[in-house]
């Protein structure tokens, strides 16, 4: 076993265990949230989601994975430095800049469209900690700190399971509101310990490498944005045209399908993209390969069980419908394997990933004119939105595919040719 190996197994193990713990308890937390709120407040929460993500685009402009590509990189301890300090600023900029706008926007425009101040204010609440958390967490991955990541994990998951228990289920207060609230707790948690823990990074600004980083930021800006726009999207159409109870019976399906898997793919991403930014043997691209052609039934059918277990446990409120369980455990499946080979791509050729973003974002526009579509002629359904996002990431997948072809054909004597 090789010290690249060996080293990527000890790193995944922390990754892994950290991981699937916070992700059974922020589970539990999700579900039984879902439970005691009803579908309505939950799908409040949904739209604090939605209205997070949109923001969060321009704030962060891409330097969540910026940040992790260039640290993963560098080697010296003052080249670390350097490049958190220059992440960190521009993000506080960007972020700062984005509020105001967002604010502005609101003041102008936000009373006729959307009058609930109070959604939008918990929204920005939620999104400037989702964006702090974003970063620390860029910075454990990014200098490999897995075990230390592990730890703040643990912060988070106590503060947030503790307040849970006493807030919701004691207290009683089952509204979207407290939930968010809990959450931030945790999320502030997490924050608290990686500021301690990394007060001694960060070194001066440096205006070369924010050019660098932007030149790589703008490509993943790019490809997030339809992205992050028709993942936002599904859940205000579902609010409007169908209902907010509606919304809060798709989110939960959510939570059991794709969002569980983002985060369990996540603990292998965690380690995976790091690790193959530093490598340049291709023979893996193969063995991924042959991974999912063998795993994709069992691990289909598995997905189905658990989200048929798991819409159990949210309740009668929610149901339990066959025809969603198996189309968001289809989607979940074809999401593990978008996320991984998308971190592929990203990892192994800058040049060929803009291909990636400009096809995606091709795809992704044929997705919002088929929202267009739908609502036009008023055939809004679950099963519709969710059967659009089946047929967007099949596409995708193809397309990667190919893509990740055209890499091995870059390979001269066993090494990759990067750009």
């Amino acid at each position: 076993m090789s010290d690249e190996m060996r080293k990527f197994l000890g790193n995944l193990s922390w990754s892994f265990f950290g991981g699937v713990f916070a992700s059974i308890a922020m589970l539990f937390v999700n579900v039984f949230g879902g439970r005691l709120m009803g579908p309505e407040q939950y799908g409040f929460y949904g739209l604090v989601l939605a209205i997070s993500q949109i923001i969060m685009l321009p704030a962060l402009f891409g330097m969540d994975t910026t940040g992790l590509h260039f640290l993963s990189k560098v080697q010296t301890r003052e080249e670390r430095a350097a490049h958190l300090t220059t992440m960190a600023v521009f993000v506080f900029f960007s972020s700062s800049v984005t509020f105001l706008l967002f604010f502005v926007a609101y003041s102008i425009f936000g009373h006729e469209f959307y009058p609930n101040l109070l959604l939008l204010a918990i929204a920005f609440a939620y999104t400037a900690l989702a964006i702090f958390k974003s970063i620390v967490d860029i910075f454990f991955r990014g200098l490999s700190l897995f075990r230390d990541q592990f730890f703040s994990r643990m912060i988070e998951v106590a503060l947030t399971v503790a307040l849970f228990i006493i807030v919701v289920i004691i207290l009683k207060k089952d509204s979207y509101t407290y939930y968010t609230f809990v959450l931030l707790t945790g999320y502030s948690g997490f924050i608290l310990y990686g500021l301690v823990h990394f007060k001694g990074y960060f070194s001066k600004f440096r205006f070369q490498i924010l050019k660098n980083q932007l030149s790589y930021a703008w490509i993943v800006v790019l490809g997030s944005l339809l992205g992050t726009a028709f993942n936002a999207m599904d859940k205000f159409i579902i609010a409007k045209y169908l209902s907010v109870q509606e919304l809060g019976i798709y989110m939960a399906y959510f939570t059991a399908s794709t969002n569980l898997i983002a985060q369990a793919t996540q603990i292998f991403v965690n380690v995976y993209f790091p690790t193959i930014s530093r490598i340049s043997d291709s023979s893996f691209i193969g063995k991924l390969d042959r991974i999912f052609l063998i795993g994709s039934i069992p691990i289909f059918l598995f997905l189905c069980l658990i989200i048929y277990l798991i819409m159990i446990l949210f309740g009668g409120r929610y149901g339990q419908d066959a025809t969603y369980v198996v189309s968001f455990g289809f989607l979940a499946l074809l999401q593990i394997v978008l996320t991984i080979y998308s971190s592929t791509i990203m990892a192994l050729s800058k040049e060929l990933y803009k291909k990636y973003v400009i096809i995606f974002n091709i795809i992704n526009v044929f997705h919002l004119i088929g929202y267009f579509i739908l609502i036009s002629l008023g055939k809004v359904s679950i099963i519709a939105l969710v059967w659009m996002f089946v047929v967007n990431v099949s596409v995708a997948i193809l397309f990667q595919r190919w893509l990740i072809g055209k890499v091995k054909l870059g390979v001269y004597n066993g090494k990759i040719v990067r750009h």
